[in-house]
């Protein structure tokens, strides 16, 4: 990931400051197998390790970049994390994919009710 950025950003001829600034420091059940049990992002923010010296002084704002945004839990954690020390950062996400979830709804013809 870390070789595309830097490729990106030299096409782009802009210099950005790319760095693996957080870090999971403990490892966690996959949500997809424990549903009864998934972290709200408050506690997941424990599981993670902002890598302060990462971070250029005078910065205003983080990109996040990951694969795949499946409920958000791990970007609002890692987000919550950052700004426990940072409060005023921008934090954004840029995700390669999103799951989606079938609609339970979408069989449902509501005219029958009606």
């Amino acid at each position: 990931m870390r070789q595309t950025l830097d490729n990106a950003a030299a096409k782009l001829n802009c210099r950005l400051p790319i760095a693996e600034c957080i870090t999971q420091v403990s490892n966690t059940e996959p949500d997809h197998e424990s549903v009864d049990s998934r972290l709200y992002p408050e506690d997941r923010a424990d599981t993670y390790q902002v890598h302060q010296e990462t971070i250029p002084s005078g910065t205003e704002a983080i990109l996040l970049i990951d694969d795949v945004l499946t409920t958000g839990s791990h970007y609002k954690g890692a987000e919550i994390a950052i700004k426990r020390l940072y409060p005023q950062m921008r934090v954004q996400g840029l995700f390669v994919a999103r799951r989606v979830h079938e609609n339970p709804f979408e069989e449902i013809d509501l005219s029958d009710f009606f």
